[in-house]
C-alpha cells in the first residue's frame, strides 16, 4: 500500500498526470473499456476508497509501467531517479503478489464496508454479513492451494507481458527480516509467506473487533427470530442491562408472548427498526426497550462521528491551514468544555515558555 500511495504521490503534478493520460487513453482503447479516469488517493481512514485505489492501480498497472518507463529517460534527475525506483518497486515479485493479493481479498469485503460506514446500519444485519465474510475467508483458507493457484497464473499471464518473472527472494542462512521457506518453488514461497498470514490476519482483525458484538447479539437474537428463544442467553441479556429492564421472570413471560406473536403476525422486516415499529410499548415495555437498545448499539465509530463530530466547527474550509499542534489544542478545549481556563493561565503559560518574539505582558 506504501508503493501505491507513493506511485500515485509520484504522479499527481500537472506535466506527469498528463503524460500519464496519454498512455491511459491508449490503454483503454486496447485492452480495458473501464469508465474510471484517473488513480485514486490511499485513504488512510475509509477503507472502502483503500479497495477502490487498490482495484483502479490494477487495473491502471500497465498504463503505470509505461508511463514511467519513459520517464526515466527524461533529462529531469529529480522525475527519472523517482520513476526509476517506483519501476523497480512495481517490477518486484512482492509487490505484484501483494497488488494481486489484496484486489482478491477486498472484493469479499467492499461492501462490508460499506454498509458498516451507512447511516441506516442495522446491527443484527451488519453481523450476520460479518459471519458469511467470515465463513468464505475461512473456505479460501482451507482451500488455499487451490485459490492461490488460480491467483499466480492470473500473476503470471500479466507479468509475461512485461517480460517478467515471479522470483523468489534471494534466501540467507540467517535471516531477520523474513521467513526462510525450504522450497524453490515461487508459488509455494508467496503463497506460505504472504497468502496465508494475510488471511489469518484478516480473519483474526474481525473476530477482535466485532465479537463483543457477537456475544450481545445472541441474546438479542431471539428478538427478532421466534424460533431461536434461549433461556439462559435471555438471562445473561437481562442481566447485562439490569438496569434498564424489569427482572427476569417478567421479561421471560414478555419474550414468550412476543414471539408468539411474531409467529401468528408473520410479519416481514428487513431490519429491527421495522419491528420497534411492530412493537406496543404498553403490552411489551420490556421488549420495547431492548429493541431500542438494539438499534443504538454502535458496530463503528461510524455513526458516533457523524453524530456528534464539531470538527467542521473546529477546522472550517476557511481555516483549512490549521496546524496539527493548534487543532489538537482546540478539540481539547472542545471535547472537555467543563474544565474553565482562566485568561490568567493562558498568560502565566505563555509568559513561562519561549518565544521568537518577546511576550510582553
Amino acid at each position: 500500500m506504501g508503493t501505491v500511495e507513493a506511485c500515485y504521490n509520484f504522479l499527481n503534478t500537472p506535466k506527469r498526470q498528463n503524460f500519464f493520460n496519454i498512455h491511459l487513453a491508449e490503454l483503454k482503447k486496447k485492452e480495458t473499456s473501464s469508465n474510471k479516469q484517473k488513480l485514486k488517493r490511499l485513504c488512510p481512514t475509509r477503507w472502502v476508497e483503500r479497495y477502490n485505489s487498490i482495484e483502479t492501480f490494477n487495473e491502471f498497472f500497465p498504463a503505470i509501467i509505461y508511463c514511467l518507463e519513459e520517464m526515466i529517460t527524461w533529462k529531469d534527475i529529480d522525475t527519472s531517479s523517482k520513476a526509476n525506483q517506483l519501476l523497480l518497486a512495481l517490477q518486484s515479485s512482492e509487490f505484484n503478489v501483494a497488488l494481486s493479493i489484496l484486489n482478491h481479498i477486498f472484493q469479499y469485503t467492499q461492501t462490508l464496508c460499506k454498509y458498516l460506514q451507512s447511516k441506516n446500519i442495522d446491527l443484527v444485519v451488519a453481523v450476520n454479513h460479518i459471519n458469511l465474510v467470515k465463513t468464505q475467508l475461512s473456505c479460501i483458507r482451507e482451500n488455499a492451494t487451490t485459490e492461490f493457484n488460480k491467483l499466480f497464473i492470473d500473476i503470471n499471464k500479466r507479468l509475461n507481458d512485461f517480460e517478467l518473472t515471479i522470483e523468489m527472494p534471494r534466501l540467507a542462512k540467517r535471516q531477520k527480516y523474513r521467513d526462510n521457506i525450504p522450497t524453490k518453488d515461487p508459488e509455494e514461497y508467496f503463497r506460505i509467506i504472504l497468502f496465508l498470514p494475510f488471511l489469518d490476519s484478516f480473519v483474526q482483525q474481525l473476530n477482535d473487533r466485532f465479537v463483543n458484538h457477537q456475544n450481545i447479539i445472541s441474546g438479542f437474537q431471539m428478538l427478532v427470530k421466534s424460533s431461536e428463544f434461549d433461556e439462559e442467553k435471555l438471562r445473561e441479556l437481562v442481566q447485562f442491562y439490569a438496569n434498564d429492564v424489569d427482572d427476569f421472570d417478567r421479561v421471560k413471560s414478555e419474550t414468550i408472548l412476543w414471539n408468539r406473536y411474531l409467529t401468528d403476525s408473520n410479519i416481514q422486516y428487513n431490519s429491527v427498526i421495522q419491528i420497534l415499529n411492530e412493537c406496543n410499548p404498553d403490552l411489551f415495555p420490556n421488549i420495547y426497550k431492548l429493541l431500542q437498545i438494539l438499534i443504538t448499539l454502535p458496530i463503528t465509530s461510524c455513526e458516533a462521528e457523524r453524530s456528534f463530530s464539531t470538527l467542521k466547527r473546529i477546522k472550517s474550509y476557511l481555516r483549512n491551514s490549521t496546524s496539527e499542534r493548534r487543532l489538537n489544542g482546540l478539540a481539547a478545549l472542545n471535547i472537555h468544555y467543563e474544565v474553565s481556563v482562566t485568561p490568567e493561565e493562558v498568560i502565566s503559560h505563555l509568559s513561562s515558555t519561549k518565544h521568537r518574539l518577546d511576550f510582553i505582558l
